[in-house]
């Protein structure tokens, strides 16, 4: 039944992709216009977003040696930076700065400021557990909000506690932005940084456990190239359920890809085929035969057949006692 609804929705985008192309086209002179403006008013923007965050670390409630450091590092960086990370031999320092939108009252406002506050403080504390990834693995991952969430909850199970300890964590509002600012010692970051490395494995799987969700509600709401990247991802990493397999599948059949969705499904087979109920047998039988191939898909209807027929006999020997 899925099967049909996607080959039914993939016809009707191809008649709707044409329409959009053609509606596309017509936007790109105004669209590139944008992007010129944009690209032309970067500098001004960049400047200014170093003087704002040297203002809010002038008043920062910090020792004074530690704020001519993040100055005098300040004043060297260039760019579009809002986000600054600052390193010497001791010690890292991490400040983030975001702008905050303009609430509808003033009630309104005083909670975007504070959620703005909140947000560049939990940002800071990202980066500094960023900081930890092994500079070797920096392209190990694809999603580098995900692998920071994989690290606090990873750390935060730590069973001495929360290795990665900050000296001093704070956070601003002034003038329509939010800023945060974080020290932590360099040796703790090495010491973190080797942890992972002595347990690399258990850290692939925890990123997959932290991605695997998104993927999934990505597939949920038939957003289906969205979801795949994600989903190769995790079976990169040897990582993921049987779900995730047979997601990846019905992925690859959606995006054209035949001989991938085969692929995924005799490989979600292969690996749970004994935990596998008669439904997920079915459902990968279902990709195989959309996807043409005939002779793996009637071993797998069968296959499904016979697991079906052992559920009911489970049930039944389960249902007979309590009827008595």
């Amino acid at each position: 039944m899925f099967r049909r609804r996607l080959v039914d929705s993939m016809r009707r985008k191809r008649l709707e992709v044409f329409w959009r192309a053609l509606r596309a086209f017509s936007l790109l002179a105004g669209i590139a216009a944008v992007l010129l403006s944009n690209v032309f008013s970067a500098g001004a923007t960049t400047a200014e977003n170093t003087a704002i965050a040297k203002d809010f670390v002038e008043n920062a409630a910090i020792p004074e040696d530690e704020r001519r450091v993040i100055l005098e590092s300040l004043a060297e960086t260039a760019g579009s930076e809002t986000e600054w990370m600052i390193e010497n031999a001791d010690a890292v320092y991490v400040a983030v700065l975001r702008p905050i939108k303009t609430g509808s009252s003033p009630g309104m406002q005083v909670r975007m400021e504070e959620n703005a506050r909140k947000i560049a403080q939990i940002e800071a504390t990202r980066l500094l557990y960023l900081r930890a990834l092994p500079r070797e693995w920096e392209s190990r991952y694809a999603r580098r909000d995900a692998v920071a969430e994989t690290m606090i909850k990873w750390d935060a199970g730590n069973p001495g506690g929360r290795q990665l300890k900050m000296n001093f964590s704070l956070s601003y509002v002034s003038g329509g932005w939010a800023f945060a600012v974080a020290k932590t010692r360099a040796d703790v970051l090495s010491e973190l940084s080797l942890r992972i490395e002595d347990e690399g494995p258990a850290f692939d799987r925890a990123y997959c456990d932290e991605i695997a969700p998104r993927a999934r509600e990505l597939f949920v709401k038939k957003r289906y190239a969205e979801a795949l990247p994600f989903y190769k991802e995790i079976r990169g990493f040897d990582g993921g359920a049987i779900s995730d397999y047979l997601d990846l599948a019905d992925c690859f059949f959606a995006a054209g890809d035949a001989n991938s969705a085969v692929l995924s499904a005799l490989e979600a087979v292969a690996r749970f085929g004994e935990s596998m109920d008669s439904l997920m047998v079915e459902r990968a039988a279902d990709v195989l035969f959309e996807s043409g191939d005939e002779e793996h898909a009637a071993e797998f209807y069968r296959l499904s057949c016979e697991k079906l027929h052992s559920e009911q006999q489970t049930l039944i020997v389960f249902v007979e006692p309590l009827a008595l």
